[in-house]
């Protein structure tokens, strides 16, 4: 049977293919960070480009504060997962715009994700060339635990 355009198996969304390597466990970035990552892709357009929600709307989105989305914005941006592509702001008395930005896979560094595991995950392929994971360098610190008493 032949195969019809709407049948064929498609390539999903670059935005699925980031949001996947975000959360993947070989992605070494704090929990809130990739919270913050995953809450900014639902006002990424499909390919990743044009995302411009404030931290204030991720903030409302999310319940982490204001400050909180502004450091793991800062430290997607560092490790290469997002690129800011026109900065925001406004001139003096003038329309304030948003920051916009677009989503990226980073292919160097320790944050680098294992592209070809996620594609292939998110498409269906086996017996492709999967990369290796990463190995973190420097110790990680570990969490630190929870006082629910003051004692005297």
């Amino acid at each position: 049977m032949p195969m019809t355009a709407s049948s064929e198996k498609s390539e999903p969304p670059f935005k699925f293919t980031w949001q996947r390597a975000l959360c993947s466990q070989e992605c070494p970035l704090a929990p809130t960070t990739k919270f913050v990552g995953l809450a900014r892709s639902i006002y990424m357009d499909g390919d990743g480009t044009n995302c411009r929600p404030s931290a204030k709307r991720i903030s409302e989105d999310t319940g982490l504060g204001v400050r909180t989305v502004k450091r793991a914005d800062k430290t997607l941006a560092d490790t290469g997962w997002l690129v800011v592509t026109q900065r925001g702001g406004s001139p003096r008395g003038g329309v304030r715009m948003a920051t916009v930005c677009r989503a990226q896979i980073p292919t160097t560094g320790v944050t680098a994700a294992p592209v070809a595991q996620v594609q292939n995950s998110l498409t269906g392929v086996t017996g492709a060339a999967v990369a290796q994971p990463l190995t973190r360098t420097g110790p990680r610190s570990e969490p630190r635990a929870c006082r629910t008493s003051k004692e005297p």
